[in-house]
C-alpha cells in the first residue's frame, strides 16, 4: 500500500463506463489509500471545481489532488473543458491540481491542444485491459507520489465557512 497517498483524493471525469470501471480497478488492485470521485461529464467536473468557490456555511472543501480527465466526455468534452479552467483560473493555472488527459486519441492535434490548454499530462489508453490497469497506476504514483508540486506559497486549497478557495495544493 502506497501510505503517501493516504488521505489524497482523485477526481475521475470519464464519460466510458468501461473505462471508469478499468480505472477503478487498476486503483482497488494498486492497493491505493485514496479516495476517488467520479464525474461522468466534463459539466459535473466544472460544476465541482467551480462549487469550491461558492461554498458557504460550515462545509469543509479540498480540491483534489490529482484529476484524471477523459477527452470523450458527454456535455463538455475534456478540452472545452480544460479550455473553460484556463480562461476562468489563468492567473492560477500553476495552483491547480494536476489535470491529466486519458484518452485512445493518437491525433497529434489532440496532445498538443490539451497541452496548449493547461493539461498537466497526456496518457494514451492502452487497449488491452491489463496494460490499462498498468498505466493508470503508474500515472498515479508519478503524480501523488513521485511529482513534485509547485510550491503554495502559503496558501490553503482548504475552504471553510465563507472563505474564499485559493487554487492551492
Amino acid at each position: 500500500m502506497y501510505t503517501s497517498l493516504h488521505n489524497k483524493t482523485i477526481w475521475l471525469a470519464e464519460g466510458n463506463q468501461d473505462d471508469e470501471q478499468l480505472i477503478l480497478l487498476a486503483l482497488r488492485r494498486g492497493n491505493f489509500d485514496c479516495h476517488v470521485e467520479t464525474m461522468g461529464d466534463g459539466e459535473a467536473l466544472l460544476d465541482q471545481l467551480f462549487e469550491l468557490e461558492r461554498l458557504v456555511g460550515d462545509a469543509v472543501r479540498r480540491l483534489p489532488d490529482l484529476v484524471l480527465l477523459s477527452l470523450d466526455l458527454p456535455k463538455l468534452d475534456g478540452i472545452k473543458v480544460l479550455k473553460m479552467l484556463r480562461n476562468t483560473h489563468r492567473e492560477d493555472l500553476v495552483r491547480l491540481p494536476p489535470l491529466v488527459v486519458f484518452s485512445r486519441s493518437d491525433d497529434e492535434r489532440d496532445v498538443r491542444e490539451c497541452y496548449r490548454c493547461g493539461a498537466h499530462g497526456f496518457i494514451r489508453k492502452p487497449e488491452t485491459a491489463g496494460k490499462f490497469i498498468e498505466v493508470v497506476q503508474q500515472a498515479v504514483v508519478y503524480w501523488l507520489c513521485v511529482n513534485e508540486p509547485p510550491p503554495s506559497n502559503g496558501k490553503s486549497c482548504e475552504v471553510v465557512g465563507k472563505t474564499e478557495v485559493s487554487l492551492a495544493w
